[in-house]
């Protein structure tokens, strides 16, 4: 009685976290990734924007991805608001702060992954964003990596279900246009730049003679010599 108990409280607690409900199992991740540190869990920084009102306020560190400090997480993850923005998925969010912020629960005694059902449902629908602007998906996000329905695990969303109407509405005008998805936001790009201007070290100003792609690379030929900017 008291193991039906326990999975009892730990559904209920992981669906209110996530505003998402699925059968999950037990059993630990085992991703690949290991650090040195001692896995604790720690506050979720207000500064971590990827995760801000992801439904829960404390995190396992070391996370999934081995990052050992809420600093590292921080600095991590940065990269990836771009996508987020994009609503290439409605779960997109979900997947990537269940890797760099997994959700700590008092009953466990160690994060949660997310199933492989969910790292699949993301990818599809972000890879032809991703490659759209030269990006492949990265090998720490192999989906095979993941359980897939054996173990505890972090589930996909219901269909439109948590989503705003601003994500249900993007994602209705991409089904019913007649372009590719990534192509449909290319309209965008000049608000991407201005908001993520200050995001990097670097900025590189050119004039395109040609692009082309090597692999799953995107290459650009500048008509003459570029500028780096650079500044600390």
């Amino acid at each position: 009685m008291s193991v039906y108990l326990l999975s009892f409280v730990l559904l209920s607690r992981l669906s209110h976290a996530f505003d998402a409900v699925a059968p999950v199992h037990f059993g630990p991740p085992s991703l690949g990734f290991s650090s040195s540190v001692r896995s604790v869990c720690k506050p979720i920084p207000v500064t971590l924007s990827l995760c801000d009102g992801i439904g829960y306020r404390r995190m396992w560190i070391p996370n999934l991805l081995g990052h050992d400090t809420p600093k590292e997480v921080q600095q991590q993850s940065a990269a990836w608001l771009p996508l987020v923005s994009k609503l290439c998925h409605r779960d997109t969010r979900k997947f990537l702060c269940s890797l760099f912020a997994p959700v700590c629960l008092p009953e466990l005694s160690g994060p949660v992954s997310p199933c492989r059902s969910l790292c699949e449902a993301v990818r599809d629908g972000c890879v032809p964003v991703m490659s759209a602007f030269g990006f492949p998906w990265l090998e720490m996000f192999n989906c095979s990596r993941f359980p897939s329905g054996t173990e505890l695990c972090i589930p996909a969303t219901d269909q439109q279900a948590g989503q705003t109407e601003e994500e249900v509405r993007h994602e209705e005008e991409l089904r019913g246009s007649v372009i590719c998805d990534a192509c449909s936001l290319a309209a965008e790009g000049e608000s991407d730049i201005q908001e993520n201007f200050c995001g990097s070290p670097y900025a590189l100003k050119m004039r395109l003679g040609s692009v082309s792609r090597v692999g799953v690379d995107l290459q650009l030929v500048p008509l003459a010599q570029s500028r780096i900017l650079r500044w600390e």
